[in-house]
């Protein structure tokens, strides 16, 4: 996925650069839910590896699809 986000930072997630993704997470009630993909009409999260090689759960809105082939 490649991050399209405004914020950049060396220690977290830099513009234009491409991380991997672990998965999809929304919210159900009060907790966060793993899922296999984007849910349409649910805010999605994205578990991803960032520049700290930790990986953080972020908004999918931040991101887009990119093919790795």
């Amino acid at each position: 996925m490649r991050y399209i986000g405004k914020y950049s930072s060396s220690t977290s997630l830099i513009n234009g650069h491409v991380y991997e993704c672990n998965g999809y997470m929304c919210v159900e009630g009060d907790e966060f839910v793993d899922v296999l993909k984007p849910i349409r009409g649910k805010t999605m999260f994205l578990r991803i590896i960032d520049e700290d090689d930790e990986e953080y759960l972020y908004p999918a809105s931040l991101f887009e699809k990119v093919d790795t082939k």
